[in-house]
């Protein structure tokens, strides 16, 4: 669908380059995508921020499972403490986004 957009944390950087390449060897082909990564709210040249980080900017709090509760939860099999995790991830995801729209603010490189 070309309408469709993907928004995400540092998705321009890890996921959508992660999708390119697992889908350039299973042999598909992948259309255009159109995205909007959060990680663009801080300025040029800033190494690294968390989820958590934008979490705190925004709400006050911070998240307490970070990215390595993912893989302790993959070699547990724990697939609903994953999905749990995922869950938290998206909700922060869609409510910074929904206050960067509210406000008609654009992220850096759009």
């Amino acid at each position: 669908n070309p309408s469709m957009k993907f928004v995400g944390y540092n998705i321009d950087k890890f996921d959508l380059y992660f999708l390119r390449i697992r889908s350039l060897k299973h042999r598909l082909r992948i259309l255009p995508i159109a995205s909007e990564d959060l990680f663009r709210i801080y300025p040029e040249g800033v190494r690294w921020h968390s989820l958590a980080d934008l979490q705190e900017l925004f709400f006050g709090v911070r998240k307490e499972r970070t990215g390595q509760a993912v893989q302790e939860a993959f070699l547990a099999k724990d697939f609903d403490k994953i999905r749990s995790y995922l869950d938290e991830d998206l909700q922060i995801l869609r409510s910074v986004y929904q206050i960067l729209e509210a406000c008609g603010y654009e992220l850096a490189g759009d």
